[in-house]
């Protein structure tokens, strides 16, 4: 059974601060909520100041072409927006993590991002890369964690094909095909959407509830 009721569209999140003003943004989330489209992807790495810092550093450009330089400004459009609105429970919200996908980084990243989103949960948090660098064991450590404490109501990595999760092949068995991460400690209702995505385990027993 689906962690989440599945939805066919999504509203994608990445240019919110850097080709799209907030204005416009707000109008576009509006639209979307009024024809049915709630679940709303974004990430850590998604904004107008992180884009120019790209360019001056990796490119050598130090040239203006974003409609702000707000660091994380999709996951800050999308708090203030959630905030002006008051439906933060009629939301589905996805945000990721760039790299180091230790236990502490890993907290420290959604915690920051729950501050920008200003909410005090997200419903899937994603590895946005493959970190070659965490073992695999630490990397589904650090996810089942933030289940267990409640800051995300499942966890998974969304490159598919080379996923930063690898379980042993005992660990599959145990978990079975297409098993979901362990549910947050706290209850709490539901949002009727959700991430229409393979998601890789990260649990390794149910909590409590």
């Amino acid at each position: 059974m689906s962690l989440f009721p599945a939805r066919r569209l999504a509203l994608g999140c990445t240019t919110f601060g850097r080709e799209i003003p907030e204005a416009t943004a707000f109008a576009l989330v509006d639209f979307a909520v009024a024809h049915g489209i709630t679940l709303f992807d974004t990430a850590e790495a998604y904004g107008g100041g992180q884009a120019r810092a790209y360019r001056r550093e990796r490119l050598g450009l130090d040239d203006i072409r974003e409609v702000s330089g707000e660091l994380h400004s999709s996951e800050k459009i999308i708090g203030r927006w959630l905030t002006s609105r008051g439906c933060r429970d009629q939301i589905t919200l996805v945000t990721k993590v760039t790299r180091d996908f230790s236990r502490a980084h890993v907290r420290a990243a959604l915690e920051a991002s729950l501050a920008r989103l200003q909410t005090d949960r997200v419903d899937l948090y994603l590895y946005h890369s493959y970190d070659s660098t965490t073992p695999a064991a630490e990397t589904a450590a650090a996810m089942d964690a933030v289940i267990r404490a409640g800051l995300t109501w499942a966890g998974g990595c969304m490159i598919v094909g080379r996923c930063c999760i690898s379980p042993s092949p005992r660990r599959r068995r145990q978990l079975g095909p297409g098993s979901k991460s362990s549910t947050p400690s706290r209850s709490r209702r539901r949002p009727n959407t959700c991430c229409a995505t393979a998601m890789a385990s990260t649990a390794t027993s149910s909590p409590s509830v």
